[in-house]
């Protein structure tokens, strides 16, 4: 009786271990964290959506697997080494991500397998306006102009570093290419909207900003910030409201 206890005591440790080596065990749960800029720092939070066309960076860890790898079904995946991954998704909807627990097992079941919604990148505006209406008094108030992004976290960040107005009234003719102070409204323009009536539109073109993205160190251990130089973004415009 004893032996026979003793032999099923060993089948149940056999099939725990083969239990908990298939992924199955809370000893190895496989965790994806995005990689995001909050104000000047790096923050890891676990990964919920990916933006199309934006190169995501990644980290994915298992407490038994040291040496995971991952597929994905949607776009491309690159391996940055140390459980750092880039993922960059090329259609709007969804993203099916497979991951091994090496790169010599992909053609066994997967550790596990998560999906994630893929959206468009989130429109940048300005902080004075949610829309393209703008009160008078917002524009003669707010002076510096950064773009409101704080909805979500993202993997890279903009400064703008400086752009031009434009300025158009009915009737009249129109005001061009007034330069700003760095990323200040410029003391002209708003001089200008003190007359102007409601109605009037405003134009933000030829925008530049400094443009930072996290990237794995070049020791591919940890991630850093990294200044990745001007770059241009999209014009805007807005019409001046009284209310």
């Amino acid at each position: 009786m004893k032996t026979l206890i003793i032999i099923l005591f060993s089948l149940l440790l056999l099939n725990a271990t083969g239990w908990a080596q298939k992924g199955k065990g809370p000893e190895n749960t496989v965790r994806v964290e995005g990689i995001y800029i909050k104000d000047t720092s790096v923050v890891y939070k676990p990964l919920t959506t990916l933006l199309r066309t934006v190169p995501q960076l990644v980290r994915i860890t298992s407490n038994y697997y040291p040496h995971l790898t991952a597929e994905s079904d949607n776009g491309t995946i690159i391996d940055m080494e140390n459980n750092f991954f880039t993922i960059k998704p090329e259609i709007i909807g969804k993203l099916t991500l497979k991951i091994y627990k090496d790169k010599n097992h992909k053609d066994k079941d997967p550790l596990a397998v998560y999906e994630y919604d893929v959206i468009k990148g989130p429109v940048l505006k300005s902080i004075f306006a949610e829309s393209n209406i703008v009160t008078r008094k917002s524009f003669l108030t707010d002076s510096i102009i950064h773009f409101n992004t704080d909805t979500m976290l993202l993997p890279y960040k903009f400064q703008v570093a400086s752009f031009k107005i434009s300025i158009i009234k009915k009737g009249a003719d129109p005001i061009f290419d007034i330069p700003s102070d760095g990323n200040r409204i410029p003391e002209l323009a708003k001089n200008i909207i003190k007359e102007m009536p409601a109605g009037t539109k405003i134009f933000f073109e030829s925008i530049n900003a400094n443009f930072s993205e996290v990237r794995v160190a070049p020791n591919a251990a940890s991630v850093h910030l990294v200044k990745d130089g001007t770059r241009s973004l999209e014009a805007m415009s807005f019409i001046i409201s009284d209310e």
